[in-house]
């Protein structure tokens, strides 16, 4: 299987509103309710080549043999800070296939190389299958937001993970083909 990122369209605003709405997604990831045409206008604005000067979320969706499946993220990008936070989601029926690991290390590789010292995530501490994903790309855990996030009227705690460029271990796989603008 062939997994590549790809700029998004408005026409992938369906799909992210259905990957959103899963039950195992909602679980673990406070979502604030937006629609199709919200998440339409957010894709369009997240699309753009990614460079350190831009600031602004910036999206791409994860594909599989050039099917979408998910999606992968940066936003509270900072280019004084030369960092940014991550985020990832795989659709249930593609998760446990190594698709988000793949994913994610293209993801990172493009970042870094765009100049980001530092990359972080925050994953809910309930949720066992993304911080072993965050570990095994070599993210540390640095901390706890305790009851940081209110996911479905639950208080969660939030567990920070980062990675610096220069601990940065594993090199993008070769499978993974990032297309730019």
């Amino acid at each position: 299987m062939k997994v590549s990122l790809r700029a998004p369209v408005a026409a992938d605003a369906t799909f992210w509103a259905d990957l959103r709405a899963e039950p195992s997604a909602r679980a673990v990831m406070p979502l604030a309710a937006l629609s199709e045409a919200q998440l339409r206008a957010r894709l369009v604005a997240a699309s753009g080549p990614v460079f350190l000067g831009d600031e602004e979320e910036s999206l791409r969706i994860v594909c599989a043999d050039d099917d979408p499946v998910g999606l992968v993220g940066a936003r509270q990008r900072s280019a004084m800070m030369q960092s940014a936070e991550l985020s990832v989601q795989i659709a249930g029926p593609y998760r446990r296939r190594g698709i988000a690991a793949v994913a994610l290390q293209a993801w990172t590789g493009l970042l870094f190389d765009a100049g980001y010292r530092r990359l972080w995530a925050t994953v809910s501490a309930d949720n066992a299958a993304s911080r072993a994903l965050w570990s095994r790309l070599g993210f540390m855990q640095e901390g706890v937001l305790r009851q940081h996030y209110l996911i479905e009227g639950r208080a969660v705690d939030q567990l920070i993970y980062g990675q610096l460029r220069s601990e940065r271990t594993m090199p993008p796989q070769p499978a993974v083909v990032c297309k730019e603008n």
